[in-house]
């Protein structure tokens, strides 16, 4: 290269680095498809720029001069690379955009520009922009992870005016002026329709309701709700990357991670103050401004960016399924309930020329005298007995308990297993730990302890973290000591203080299950805390369902377990998180078919059913024909299933006429039981298996 031109490219990188302390307006977009990410294109770059993608590299290009061979001058290049690769290169000139499911994204820019135009070379320089701001140009927010696709973008923004349509059309045509009424079936599974848990796209992607943040906590006007419940699964967020923003929340009081962005353990959600009071306006008449603070504490606010974080990696949307409704006076009133007992109230009235929630309510004693006729027997009764508390100080880098030090910060907080478990009255003898009749076993250099119930092993426990063995001590992760020694975990933020609490238990066993055909059930009285499991051999557990009993003053539930077999082995497992405080096997428990029972009224979470026939779920037919009649929502048609012995014999397809269907087949083959299936579309699950009954035919 000439003196001349070495001088140019002296003085051009000087104007380089002066142009990087300059604002960089944006133009369009570049979007990266198959890896996620997007780069907004300088204005002042239009029609002077070339993208190429190859392999795992994208080229940004300058195409005001071209080189002998027809190349270009390149401004810089994006290289997506595998985490584990990228920790262990050698470190060159990249810099690091971002960390992306198991992806790294750095930018590397040339080290020489050998344009030999003084006006190119001047052109390229004004261009040029640093890679600072690269970073500030470069987004995750485009990631086919989080939203899908491009497609999905539009999908989300379409959803919002379209739920909206739906929401205001929905109330508009339950309620009549003038006219008190109760909502019929189809307008309760409309209901439930448009305050669903979740939507899925036509790209089959799972997206949140907004819907359903306003189920996720209590509140008799919506100024009192929970806002960090609220935005815990709020749909509308993108996640944090860049540096500087991650800078910003890192110097909050109530951080409650490390120093780096990489090794945060959760995705770091960031939501828009424009998108939550557009929810919040819309289905409940409020603004930010008018909430009354609860929950604000448990949530990161950037004035700069007018947005708020949270840290969620699990998925729990918030879930109000109508049972019935009733509207008087032009006010909504909508009822979850479980059987007889109302377990929720969610009121809407109109305000400013459309319907708005206006409290979301669990029903309180006196709206439930029906649960006190319930007839107060149970297999199970689980009782608190005492309980312990541990407070753990954080002092120099050190967590002291009662003066001494049981554990330090790794990342996490690290406890001595032996001093915690010894605190909570566990003796251990090598790495097995006992209380009464539970046991567990940590095994070193694996995730999982062994449990134990009088000496009987039960199953394995998994950990979320390695343990580690050191100077003849067990030290685990805070949140696994709780799940293995059953304790609730309270961290204080502001002084990284922990709070254990351990409760002992006492569980009565009545030795009963009920069986329904192949479906078995198992009644307790637990507190919330506690968790009953039943698990045959041969079958699977199905659900545990429960609601608080005002007067036990504790929650009365039901295990579910569907068996495959005649006759099977059922385990009953009584946990506090991974502590167990029972745990029986019930030998040679036997289906009985002639109790079986047909689930009618509200089944999944959008599909209401009425049947006319049959009338049980075990029939015996005289004339060697099966007929099944009544009324479905949400299903097209039905299909029956007929079969003897585990073997097909006969199906048919039958039309759902105007929500109604009437179905006559004959049972083809000799006498005996067959099992009858009737399967339709539930909502949102698709074609499913809706209820199945026995005929004997004789």
């Amino acid at each position: 290269m000439n003196q001349k031109f070495r001088i140019a490219i002296v003085m051009l990188m000087f104007v380089l680095v002066l142009n990087g302390c300059q604002e960089t307006s944006k133009g369009e977009t570049y979007n990266n498809e198959e890896y996620g990410f997007s780069f907004e294109i300088p204005k002042n770059w239009a029609g002077k720029y070339e993208v190429v993608e190859e392999d795992n590299k994208v080229t940004f290009y300058y195409t005001g001069y071209e080189y002998e061979g027809g190349a270009f001058q390149e401004f810089f290049k994006i290289i997506v690379m595998d985490e584990e690769s990228y920790n262990e290169k050698e470190r060159g000139r990249e810099l690091l955009l971002a960390i992306e499911d198991g992806n790294a994204f750095f930018v590397v820019t040339p080290l020489d520009v050998g344009i030999a135009d003084e006006e190119k070379s001047e052109e390229y320089s004004d261009l040029y922009i640093n890679r600072e701001s690269i970073k500030e140009l470069f987004s995750m927010n485009y990631s086919k992870n989080q939203l899908g696709s491009e497609e999905s973008v539009s999908e989300q923004e379409l959803m919002k005016v379209n739920l909206s349509d739906s929401w205001n059309e929905l109330w508009d045509d339950i309620v009549e002026d003038g006219i008190n009424t109760t909502l019929s079936s189809d307008q309760i599974a409309q209901v439930n329709e448009v305050i669903a848990p979740t939507f899925t796209d036509t790209n089959d992607n799972l997206t949140v309701n907004p819907i359903s943040c306003f189920f996720t906590s209590y509140y008799s006007s919506p100024e009192d709700m929970d806002f960090a419940n609220f935005l815990r699964y709020f749909p509308y967020h993108s996640d944090v990357n860049d540096i500087e923003e991650f800078n910003c929340l890192k110097s909050q009081g109530n951080w409650p991670f490390g120093e780096e962005l990489e090794t945060t353990p959760v995705p770091i959600h960031r939501y828009l103050t424009e998108d939550i009071e557009l929810v919040m306006w819309e289905y409940a008449g409020i603004k930010l401004e008018d909430l009354k603070d609860v929950g604000l504490d448990e949530i990161l606010y950037l004035e700069d960016y007018d947005a708020y974080y949270n840290f969620t990696s699990d998925f729990g949307p918030g879930f109000f399924n109508c049972t019935s409704g009733e509207v008087a006076d032009g006010t909504i009133k909508l009822y979850e309930e479980h059987g007889t007992y109302k377990v929720a109230i969610l009121t809407l009235e109109k305000q400013n020329g459309r319907y708005v929630i206006v409290s979301h309510q669990e029903v309180d004693e006196q709206e439930n005298d029906a649960i006190n006729e319930v007839e107060n027997e149970f297999d199970l009764i689980i009782k608190p007995t005492d309980s312990k508390l541990a407070e753990i100080n954080y002092v120099d880098s050190q967590y002291i308990l009662d003066g001494q030090t049981v554990g330090y910060v790794d990342k996490f907080a690290r406890l001595s297993l032996d001093r915690l478990a010894g605190y909570f009255d566990f003796e251990n003898e090598g790495n097995v730990y006992s209380k009464g009749t539970y046991a567990f076993e940590v095994h070193e250099g694996e995730r999982v302890v062994t449990t134990y119930y009088n000496g009987q092993q039960v199953d394995d426990w998994n950990l979320s973290y390695d343990t580690i063995f050191e100077s003849g001590d067990i030290y685990v992760v805070d949140f696994d000591i709780a799940e293995v020694l059953g304790l609730e975990k309270t961290w204080n933020p502001e002084d990284n203080s922990i709070l254990f609490s351990g409760t002992d238990y006492s569980v009565r066993d009545f030795g009963t299950i009920d069986i329904f055909g192949y479906d078995l059930f198992l009644n307790s009285e637990r507190p919330s805390d506690v968790d009953v499991y039943i698990y045959p051999d041969s079958g699977n557990m199905v659900m545990m369902s429960g609601h608080y009993d005002n007067e036990l003053g504790s929650f009365v539930g039901t295990s579910q377990a569907k068996i495959d077999s005649e006759v099977t082995d059922v385990r009953i497992i009584v946990r506090n998180k991974g502590r167990i405080l029972y745990f029986s096997v019930m030998k040679d428990v036997m289906a009985d078919i002639t109790k079986h029972k047909i689930s009618t009224g509200q089944i999944g979470k959008f599909t209401y059913l009425e049947l006319e026939l049959p009338k049980a779920g075990y029939v015996i037919s005289d004339d060697g024909n099966i007929y099944i009649n009544g009324t479905i929502s949400a299903s097209r048609e039905i299909t029956v299933i007929i079969s003897k012995d585990g073997t097909e014999v006969d199906r048919g397809q039958f039309p759902i006429v105007d929500g109604e269907f009437d179905i006559q087949m004959p049972l083809k083959g000799d006498e005996g039981v067959y099992n009858v299936e009737i399967m339709g579309e539930m909502n949102p699950y698709g074609i499913q298996e809706l209820f199945h009954f026995y005929v004997l035919k004789q």
